[in-house]
């Protein structure tokens, strides 16, 4: 995994960035599911022509409220009592070594003893869920492709409810059969057609302005 050394200066620049790659959170979409959104809006997006810059925005209470339990539960995780449950996380991002077009915004990264972490503000029917040992299926294709892009074998999924003030967090280990034969088979056919949207919207640019050229003679 490369992790450029670079920060961004604000969001717009990491957005910037963030178009010309397939990330962690798109997986979900490409996936089918995210109800959010769909692959086809998604590849649309991705395959748009330069960048639109966002206007300057104030983060919704549930950002807010998601940034903040982000920062808390790194804060526990180096403060732990268990040392062996003690991890020291860093907010980067990471780029795929085979593929450079795959891509992670990691909440968390322990390099030392190579685990991930992310952190998701998610309904009490996920939390009870994760009470009995299973992770949420929505997250799955997140997880497993921020697995992949880091090259680790363990994920701290920490979920939380704020309507009832629970929380709970899961151990996602990594799943190696469903990224080779699902998962990286499908970013990669996402990525491809993406790139050939690109190419048609890039030949329809090219005409148009040369039709607007000739209409002006």
């Amino acid at each position: 995994m490369k992790v450029p050394k670079k920060q961004f200066k604000d969001r717009n620049a990491w957005l910037k960035w963030r178009h010309t790659k397939v990330g962690a959170s798109d997986a979900n979409v490409i996936m089918g599911f995210e109800q959010y959104k769909t692959k086809l809006s998604l590849m649309k997006e991705k395959s748009t022509l330069g960048f639109v810059i966002e206007p300057e925005r104030k983060n919704t209470f549930m950002i807010e409220k998601g940034y903040e339990r982000e920062r808390e539960r790194r804060e526990y995780y180096k403060t732990v009592p268990n040392k062996n449950m003690r991890y020291h996380f860093v907010e980067c991002y990471g780029i795929s070594d085979k593929y450079p077009w795959l891509a992670t915004s990691f909440d968390g990264l322990d390099v030392e003893r190579e685990v991930v972490f992310e952190c998701k503000v998610i309904g009490q029917k996920h939390i009870d869920e994760a009470k009995m040992g299973i992770p949420p299926t929505k997250y799955y294709p997140q997880c497993q492709t921020a697995l992949y892009v880091s090259g680790y074998k363990q994920l701290i999924l920490s979920m939380y409810c704020f309507q009832t003030k629970e929380g709970v967090d899961l151990f996602i280990t990594k799943d190696d059969e469903y990224i080779n034969k699902k998962l990286l088979p499908s970013l990669r056919r996402f990525r491809s057609n993406v790139v050939l949207l690109k190419r048609k919207n890039k030949k329809e640019l090219v005409w148009g302005k040369k039709m607007e050229l000739l209409s002006n003679l």
